[in-house]
């Protein structure tokens, strides 16, 4: 189900249809500021919220895509002067899918335990998207973005101190590399190999062990597609 159903936004007592909403709000952005849509891409809001249903390109279910729209929409830098995130939030989570969210982490998962070796920041990123599925399994929603926040919902201090002691590796590397007058871009942090830890070794095949048997059955028969309310929101607060 695509949010282009949706063919016709109300404003100001006069309905907007999508083309008019695309070309209009090229056309009007220098010349009205008052225009909701140019404030926010509405457009491209709407076609996230379908997406949370039916992540699909070119008619093929996208793990990557559903994962990658709920990061942007959660992300801590998004822009966000009308505040819809705290707004719309609930009714994404109630249309949470978790078996696309466990399905990515997995994906990651296992590409990179097949690795002969494997660099600091996949290990890390290994450990986060086990702590995620964990989450998501417990929680039913999204998993904090924030690693730190993440991490903190673990229990095991010994697990914890182990991932730490890695996170302050994977600074240190780049920190040497900006002291040694060297030009350093994020993707040199592939050029740190981790060294594999048992205890978050096992940690992360006992999470994937129970992702890969996660019970299919718990998908919401009844999730409900929640887009005339989300707009309703936007619509009230920017208005």
């Amino acid at each position: 189900m695509r949010t282009r159903s949706i063919s016709a936004i109300f404003l100001r007592g006069g309905v907007i249809g999508g083309a008019s909403y695309r070309n209009g709000s090229l056309s009007l952005a220098d010349r009205d500021k008052e225009l909701f849509y140019d404030k926010i891409a509405f457009w491209e809001l709407t076609s996230f919220i379908g997406f949370l249903v039916e992540p699909k390109i070119e008619g093929i279910i996208s793990a990557n895509l559903y994962h990658t729209v709920n990061w942007t929409f959660y992300s801590p830098f998004c822009w966000d002067p009308y505040g819809l995130k705290n707004k719309i939030s609930y009714l994404i989570d109630e249309m949470f899918i978790p078996e696309y969210e466990i399905q990515f982490y997995c994906s990651y998962i296992q590409k990179a335990i097949k690795k002969k070796s494997v660099s600091l920041k996949e290990y890390l990123c290994s450990i986060y998207y086990a702590l995620a599925i964990e989450y998501t399994i417990k929680h039913n929603r999204f998993a904090p973005i924030y690693f730190r926040s993440l991490l903190a919902t673990c229990n095991d201090d010994k697990l914890k101190n182990a991932i730490f002691c890695l996170e302050k590796r994977y600074y240190d590397f780049a920190n040497e590399k900006i002291k040694e007058g060297q030009y350093f871009e994020r993707k040199m942090t592939i050029l740190s190999i981790a060294d594999r830890v048992d205890i978050i070794d096992n940690y992360i095949m006992e999470v994937l062990t129970k992702a890969l048997t996660y019970n299919s059955d718990h998908v919401k028969i009844n999730q409900r597609f929640y887009a005339d309310k989300i707009i309703a929101l936007i619509l009230n607060a920017i208005l």
